[in-house]
């Protein structure tokens, strides 16, 4: 049984700027990174003289591009008052929340929206709801006023004839 092997590649331009972006990480970033600064490297057991020489020199170039970009490093605008309350009041958890849960269980249940009504609102669903008693009245006796007009009045009783 042979083993096929399927390898997707992408274009080869796309290739070629992969590789070339590659090498410019590489070019920026290998420089070393020395947390002490210059001053406070000293010579590792088993490095030569030439590989110090070269570390204090990596050491002070990286001082210098500190320096330089120093004005250039992000910088966080303070939090203004509003903001740092309610920080504050995030940190503090669920339980600053929990006077507003309170008063909000008064306005929970069935008849819970009745508070928020006005009266004229109620008139006008009191007035509604007569309307719609009063049409279906009216439908009602237009029923049987059709019943007795087509002589199907009484169902299908009949009075026995003597």
């Amino acid at each position: 049984m042979a083993i096929e092997t399927t390898v997707s590649r992408p274009a080869p331009f796309v290739e070629d700027l992969g590789k070339d972006l590659a090498k410019q990480v590489t070019a920026q970033t290998a420089v070393p990174i020395v947390a002490p600064g210059a001053g406070g490297i000293t010579q590792q057991a088993g490095e030569s003289a030439d590989q110090f020489a070269a570390r204090q020199k990596a050491a002070q170039q990286f001082d210098v591009r500190k320096q330089s970009i120093a004005g250039l490093a992000p910088q966080v605008a303070g939090q203004d008052p509003l903001q740092a309350q309610a920080q504050a009041l995030a940190q503090s958890g669920i339980g600053s929340y929990q006077p507003f849960l309170t008063a909000a269980q008064g306005a929970t249940g069935p008849q819970a929206f009745q508070q928020y009504m006005s009266p004229y609102q109620s008139q006008v669903i009191d007035t509604t709801l007569k309307e719609f008693d009063r049409n279906k009245a009216i439908q009602e006796q237009t029923i049987r006023d059709n019943a007795v007009a087509s002589g199907a009045f009484g169902g299908g009783r009949r009075c026995p004839t003597s």
